[in-house]
């Protein structure tokens, strides 16, 4: 019983870890990573892009933590929002 139980969190943390592999990625192919280094141009554009993307994201997980708690809804609310107008600002300044 207890392996099954210790096997179960070993799953459990492989597939939260992957998880993020999988959002890491996405975002990567997102930004255009491979662009850059097929037409050797600069490389650090794509890698602020998978930043801006993941302060996105994390304004999108205050948001809807914003909806499911009862304490510090505002707060969770107005750091979303303020999340996602940085991540919004940020793809304009890299598209110019």
């Amino acid at each position: 019983m207890q392996k099954s139980k210790e096997m179960k969190i070993k799953t459990e943390s492989l597939l939260y870890a992957f998880r993020y592999v999988y959002l890491t990625a996405f975002f990567f192919l997102l930004s255009g990573v491979f662009a850059p280094i097929i037409k050797s141009k600069n490389y650090e554009l794509p890698f602020l892009g998978v930043i801006i993307l993941y302060i996105g994201l994390l304004g999108g997980i205050f948001l809807y933590e914003s909806t499911q708690r009862e304490k510090k809804k505002i707060k969770y609310m107005v750091f979303g929002f303020v999340l996602m107008g940085l991540s919004t600002i940020g793809i304009y300044m890299q598209i110019g």
